[in-house]
Formats: C-alpha cells, structure tokens, sequence
C-alpha cells in the first residue's frame, strides 16, 4: 500500500546531521519483510537527486549509514548521484539509465531508497524496466500530492510540508503595513514547485 508520513519544516541546508528516524525504520522493515534469504546478501540502493558535498544529501547518506551500523545489519549500501542541481535532469537521465543498467543489471536490491523529486520521478518512470518489485522508499519530497505515487507498490516515504501561507501570516502580524512581497526561486525542480504552490496561495493575500 502506497504511504506517506508528513513532515513539516523546511530542509536543513548544513550544520549538525540530521538523523531520518521514520525513514530508517522503513528501510529496516522493508529489508526483513521482503529480503534475501541470508542477511549477509542483502543490498540497497541510494538514488540521489543532488550531488556528493551537498549538505542535504550528505546528511541523509551519512545518517542510514550511521543508524544501519548501530541496528546490527549487515547491509550492503551502493549510492549514486543525479547532480541535478548543476545539470539539467532532462539531459542526463538518458546516460544515468544506461549507467544503473551497466553496473547494477545483475545485481538484486532488497530496498530503494531515493531523495527528493528528481530522483522519485526518474526511478518511478523507469521502475518496471530497472527495478521492478523492488520496495522503494522516499524522503525529501516537496508539494507532495498522492497522485505522485498512485499505483505504485510497495512504496512508503517521509516528505516535506513547507508553510508558505503560515510564513506570510507570520510577516504581516510582525509588519502589519506590509505591501509588497518579493518572491525569489531558482530553476530546479524543487524551485519551480514551491514557486507554483505560492502562486496558488498568492490570492488569499491580495486585497
């Protein structure tokens, strides 16, 4: 059954890690319901959506590492990177899928666990030719929607509740003659959704 758990705030962007709980229970659950007979050969598959050095994606990585190691599973973890945040996805998932056919087509993964929308997007396209019947799990998703996901299985993940509403409330107690407000995005995946979800929300505002 697809699922998803909420969780509000916005992404770190540095700093101290950030420990994925509700995901790392997911992964763990996932392994011993639906993984190899022994658990020495049990394997995962990280799909990033960003590139290695980006704090978010780091701190993800470094986190189920850290949290595998201290549950005692003996967990093969191979991981790969999108960079879609300094080339443009559209471009280079062509190559990244002829890349996981070449390295990984003979190998049989346990779980999936992807980050944030380009990932999610690019494997859920693809999954049925690269990855069918494999558990996937998610996390960093931003506007999530359940049509995201609709016929997916088995599929769970943590997303992301950005309060775009609650943030201009917050502005206009703290500067009640406020009147104009400048929004600022970049061209990614992530930028174009937020900036879609305030344009949406803008209307409550004018007036």
């Amino acid at each position: 059954k697809a699922a998803a758990e909420p969780r509000a705030g916005s992404r770190p962007r540095g700093g101290r890690k950030q420990r994925p709980w509700p995901l790392l229970i997911m992964v763990l659950v996932l392994l011993v319901c639906a993984g190899s007979a022994h658990a020495g050969d049990r394997r995962i598959l990280i799909i990033n959506s960003y590139h290695l050095g980006y704090p978010w994606t780091d701190n993800i990585i470094a986190g189920l590492r850290q949290e595998l190691d201290n549950a005692g599973r003996n967990v093969g973890v191979f991981v790969e990177f999108m960079d879609s945040k300094r080339f443009s996805p559209e471009q280079a998932e062509t190559a990244f899928e002829a890349m996981l056919k070449m390295k990984y087509g003979l190998i049989h993964f346990d779980a999936l666990v992807v980050s944030d929308n380009e990932a999610l997007g690019f494997v859920l396209k693809r999954r049925d030719r690269l990855f069918e019947g494999v558990p996937l799990v998610f996390c960093g998703i931003d506007c999530f929607s359940d049509s995201m996901i609709a016929g997916q299985s088995p599929i769970t993940g943590v997303v992301e509740n950005s309060d775009q509403a609650g943030t201009v409330e917050a502005m206009l107690r703290m500067e009640p003659r406020l009147e104009n407000i400048a929004i600022i995005s970049d061209d990614t995946a992530s930028g174009r959704l937020y900036h879609e979800e305030f344009q949406y929300l803008a209307p409550q505002f004018i007036g």
